[in-house]
């Protein structure tokens, strides 16, 4: 019979699991990332080294935390323990950075800075938010210059024509008809996505790693209840 109880051990040891996938995913991402980006304009190998060096921590402190539950080695268990917490700082710390981001991104995006429009007008997805958002330009269809793009060619028809469609701007080029909706609230989406995202994830992990330390010292206090019980037998 085992020193801790086996279903706290099975959670622990999910837990771990959970991270080990997570580790074996960021380096298949990033080995993914260097095919794709290398083609299309180069790919800083820095960047993939801590990428690496980032996973490889995880998938050690992970498969630490297992070998220790499952050989229920209290040494083992408190070196887990102290990762933990390093590990906890550090994902806090990050989804403080990503939280902070993402609202510098939203400052900037409500400047109206004329660079960060063109930015976002020369996307690669600009043209691609338009059509599914029925909007034309990020404030306004002069956003695009003189040359309004089939984007943002409106067809509604009957009662919705006055609503969602007006004439294209006078000195410009393109379809007759545009949607009347900027498309600042969607690209505001579309900028703020990726930090938010990243945000929840980081603030997650912390929860995940909370739970672990505290697993961590539920299985050290029966491990060492264990022992002192065989001690006095």
């Amino acid at each position: 019979m085992g020193k801790v109880n086996f279903w706290l051990k099975l959670v622990f040891i999910l837990f771990n699991v959970f991270f080990m996938v997570l580790g074996f995913m960021m380096i298949y991402v990033s080995v993914k990332s260097v095919s794709s980006n290398y083609k299309v304009s180069g790919f800083n190998g820095i960047d993939l080294l801590k990428v690496w060096v980032f996973a490889l921590i995880i998938l050690f402190i992970a498969g630490l935390g297992i070998y220790a539950a499952i050989a229920e080695n209290n040494i083992a268990l408190k070196i887990f323990a102290g990762l933990t917490v390093f590990m906890m700082v550090i994902y806090l710390v990050m989804g403080v950075l990503f939280t902070i981001y993402r609202e510098v991104i939203t400052d900037y995006f409500n400047k109206s800075d004329k660079e960060l429009m063109n930015l976002l007008i020369n996307g690669t997805q600009s043209e691609g938010i338009q059509r599914e958002g029925k909007c034309c330009g990020v404030l306004r269809a002069e956003d695009w210059g003189t040359k309004i793009p089939e984007s943002c060619k409106c067809t509604a028809t009957g009662p919705d024509l006055k609503s969602k469609c007006k004439p294209r701007p006078q000195g410009t080029e393109g379809p007759d008809l545009i949607f009347s909706q900027s498309c600042k609230n969607l690209f505001l989406m579309a900028v703020r996505m990726v930090p938010t995202v990243a945000m929840a994830l980081f603030y997650g992990f912390v929860c995940i790693e909370v739970l672990l330390l505290a697993l961590s010292f539920l299985l050290i206090h029966q491990i060492k209840k264990s022992d002192s019980g065989r001690s006095f037998t």
